[in-house]
């Protein structure tokens, strides 16, 4: 985030119950969601630039996930006595959120991020929006297990059934979700995409002393805190302990920086290297940490610090405090804030919340060379998850005072740095007969995301530009080599293989003259898929329609597309 970007972009008040706690939330999703999730309520806001029937500059569209909507009728578990003196934490008798998070990209339909939730029952629910992420509904898929807790005294297995902590981790290309609970279990899930939501594959557990309040991944480790200490654990086949801290403070935020846990705390940063016994504390003035810019936290008084506890340069002005949350998508930033200075963030907060986004641009900025040079900047440079990058772009875009002059110039500049370069390099693939879907995977990504970007800009500079057209024409073709490499590699030979082999033998008739090579090679790669007969009839199966979505990344986590092709993409 530029220093000095100080107006925001777009804010709205929530006038529901209170927010949970301030790691939990307000949390970005990877498609560039924001969800804000109240004691009644999980607002699921999505910046409307980039949408073609989205609102227009930089508001947002909005749905919710209300709790007692999407808690299934059931009873509350009665506590025993054992529960009553080994409790650590107090028992919440009231259908309310308790934390959520995002999962990464491709596991939900249409290769979306799903929302976890825990409510006060301890229930983990994994949460869908089946056909429209933006405006729902969202709607219950699916609780995950506790099959740890079987065999375990009445009171210990209610404990262990409780959960009260959850984060998603990614190691390689498989996603894991680990939740705690109030029994001090550390449960791991391996989460898989299949048709209509998330596959879930029990991992492995382990059983800590205390009742587990936070969760923080580091590739293959955890930071697990307690009440009455912070662990470091080691997932392989198992959850292996390889250090501990001992701390009964509350902890508000946590982030890794290589082997360092920083944690807020109530007056004082932890700093612990984790290959070390003790931590190093710096005191502030602030209750909690509201969450983490950069390298940077951001304290309940609307300051920005380092994990020294030196000042830094808010890009937010805090004319509401105090602070409640604050969540980076660089280069996009958010803040929940409320008008209430008396409120606790232990208990309750008041009822009037305001989401605010900021982006790197001041509204109304000028056109100037210097500025432009900082928006292309912008661009993203990896093609894996590039799509929260492009819609700051588009943001920051439209916010300028000469919004045609700058979307006309973007255009062009996206040709330049982006299509040109895509085709050229993926003319060079289609010259080796390129046939993994490694090779074509981070292509499709780029070509996509291009795409939309391309076509978004021209439409709403009021003309067509040529790199709208060759955007979606290389971005259609692309995509169509990433589906047959992945269905190549895969070993169902269905009728998925079928439709898709048909539509890359249309997508060669359609080739123009000048890309022979192109025309030969989608035709050799069809023919090895399906053994067509001569007298087999060609139908349009609109596979294009990938080539469309918004997300940029339909194919970038999935190793076969026998959901995807065959149905369509709703933005």
């Amino acid at each position: 985030m530029a220093a000095g970007a100080s107006r925001a972009a777009w804010a709205t008040g929530l006038q529901s119950g209170s927010p949970v706690a301030p790691c939990t939330s307000l949390l970005w999703s990877e498609e560039g969601q924001a969800a804000v999730v109240l004691a009644d309520a999980i607002h699921i806001l999505t910046p409307g630039v980039g949408y073609v029937d989205g609102p227009p500059g930089a508001e947002h569209t909005s749905t919710l996930l209300a709790v007692q909507t999407a808690l299934e009728p059931s009873p509350w578990p009665e506590a025993g006595d054992e529960e009553c003196t080994t409790a650590t934490a107090p028992v919440r008798r009231t259908d309310t959120w308790l934390a959520a998070a995002w999962s990464p990209a491709g596991l939900g339909p249409h290769a979306s991020c799903v929302l976890t939730a825990i409510h006060a029952r301890g229930t983990l629910g994994v949460y869908v929006a089946q056909d429209d992420a933006r405006h729902g509904p969202w709607s219950w898929a699916m609780d995950m297990d506790a099959r740890h807790a079987d065999g375990r005294s009445a009171a210990a297995a209610r404990l262990g059934r409780a959960y009260t902590a959850l984060a998603w981790g990614r190691i390689g290309d498989d996603a894991y979700l680990a939740a705690g609970t109030q029994g001090g279990d550390v449960v791991v899930w391996r989460m898989a995409h299949r048709e209509g939501g998330p596959e879930a594959t029990y991992t492995t557990t382990l059983r800590l002393e205390a009742s587990v309040q936070h969760i923080g991944w580091n590739d293959a480790r955890l930071a697990v805190c307690t009440t009455e200490a912070v662990h470091v654990l080691a997932l392989s086949t198992t959850l292996e302990r390889r250090a501990a801290l001992p701390m009964r403070r509350a902890v508000s935020c946590l982030t890794w920086a290589a082997s360092t846990l920083h944690m807020a705390t109530p007056g004082a940063l932890v700093c612990w290297d984790t290959t070390q016994p003790s931590a190093t504390e710096h005191r502030i003035d602030s209750a909690y940490g509201a969450g983490t810019v950069g390298t940077a936290v951001a304290l309940r008084t609307g300051a920005l610090v380092g994990w020294d506890a030196q000042p830094r340069d808010p890009v937010w002005t805090p004319a509401v405090q105090p602070l409640w949350a604050v969540a980076e998508a660089a280069p996009l930033v958010a803040t929940l804030a409320e008008a209430d200075e008396h409120a606790s963030w232990r208990y309750r907060v008041a009822r009037r919340m305001s989401y605010t986004l900021y982006t790197p641009f001041d509204k109304d900025w000028d056109a100037s060379e210097d500025q432009l040079a900082r928006l292309y900047a912008l661009f993203p440079s990896e093609a894996r998850l590039p799509i929260l990058r492009w819609r700051a772009v588009l943001l920051s875009a439209v916010q300028c005072a000469q919004q045609d002059v700058v979307l006309d110039k973007l255009c062009v500049r996206l040709d330049e740095e982006k299509v040109r370069p895509l085709a050229a390099a993926c003319a060079s693939l289609l010259e080796s007969e390129a046939d993994t879907y490694a090779a074509w995977a981070s292509p499709a990504a780029e070509a996509q995301s291009a795409r939309w970007c391309s076509a978004w800009a021209s439409a709403r500079s009021g003309a067509r530009h040529a790199v709208a057209d060759a955007a979606s024409w290389l971005a259609e073709r692309v995509v169509a080599l990433a589906s047959a490499a992945a269905a190549l590699g895969a070993g169902d030979r269905g009728a998925h293989v079928e439709r898709l082999a048909a539509r890359l033998l249309l997508l060669a008739q359609d080739a123009p003259d000048s890309q022979p090579s192109f025309s030969s090679f989608l035709v050799q790669i069809a023919r090895r898929l399906h053994p067509f007969s001569e007298n087999w009839a060609m139908d349009d199966l609109h596979l294009g329609e990938y080539a469309q979505c918004t997300a940029g990344h339909v194919f970038a986590w999935l190793r076969a597309v026998r959901v995807e092709i065959g149905g369509g993409h709703r933005n």
